[in-house]
């Protein structure tokens, strides 16, 4: 999740992935198991101009108050969140609900690192202690509407299918015209920038297995080799806003395929792109656009 201020720029977001794992483990932070019921937190990154001003605590309160709304709506289970942090941010995290569980047993340079843990369904009394008069007063203004209105769900999207053609869809450069969202209804999480994407006309890809059908509202895909209409999106997954992505998968040849997903509500397959490779397709059919 980020956060944008002013004018979509992205200050800050926050970095996770779901697990099994019962603790914060190596292998936990490099993969992802849309199944999981605990959210790993692995970094709380804010531009160095708005430090200071209370966005990072802003922005993972945000972020908690979010996921146990997901909860809520169904949109996911997760019943915990975990994450290692150095020890002169342990009481941040205190203050924002966290309890210490234990010095990590994870080696990261030559610093000692600590566990923390919150429990979603359990709201301490640390949570509530500051209030938004209070972060009012020490925020740049609209850093607070900044959070609240970023990848909301209240935006109107519109689905592939409403677009009378795909040209309406691709700008006079070829890259996408519009913002690409999550297309589920109750999401709407914002997954690419308009001018982030190139359009590309070319083969189909198998999403799911053969026998599987999609995650509504997504759509089959053709098989192919039939043609259909792709965003190719390089060098790199940091392009996307809002990107999750499946374990390795046997694939084509020789190399393993990772599924696209929304990083908010796991609804997917979007797209696909090869482990360690620097190409990532969206199907323009399976997302919405703003």
């Amino acid at each position: 999740m980020g956060a944008y201020f002013p004018s979509r720029n992205l200050v800050g977001y926050i970095n996770a992935t779901l697990s099994k794992s019962e603790s914060f483990t190596t292998e936990s932070m490099h993969q992802h198991d849309p199944d999981g019921s605990t959210v790993y937190i692995h970094g709380i990154v804010i531009l160095a101009s708005h430090r200071r001003y209370g966005l990072g605590s802003a922005l993972l309160k945000e972020y908690i108050r979010r996921l146990r709304e997901n909860n809520q709506t169904r949109l996911s289970r997760a019943s915990r969140v975990l994450l290692i942090c150095h020890e002169h941010l342990v009481n941040f995290f205190i203050q924002a609900g966290f309890s210490l569980i234990r010095k990590s047993p994870i080696a990261l340079g030559s610093d000692i690192w600590m566990e923390m843990q919150l429990e979603l369904d359990l709201i301490s009394n640390r949570e509530t202690k500051t209030t938004t008069d209070e972060l009012e007063h020490t925020m740049p203004p609209g850093v607070l509407e900044a959070l609240a209105n970023n990848n909301s769900p209240r935006h109107i999207s519109r689905s592939y299918s409403s677009f009378s053609n795909s040209k309406a869809l691709v700008s006079s450069s070829g890259e996408n015209a519009l913002d690409i969202v999550c297309p589920r209804e109750g999401c709407g999480s914002l997954i690419l920038k308009a001018g982030n994407a190139k359009y590309r006309r070319t083969h189909s890809f198998q999403l799911e297995p053969p026998d599987s059908n999609p995650i509504p509202p997504l759509q089959h895909l053709p098989p192919p080799p039939t043609e259909i209409d792709w965003w190719l999106v390089t060098p790199s997954p940091y392009i996307f806003e809002n990107i999750g992505f499946s374990k390795a998968v046997p694939g084509i040849g020789q190399s393993k395929t990772k599924l696209l997903t929304c990083a908010e509500c796991d609804l997917g397959a979007f797209g696909w792109s090869q482990e360690g490779g620097t190409e990532f397709w969206i199907a323009a059919s399976r997302v919405a656009y703003h």
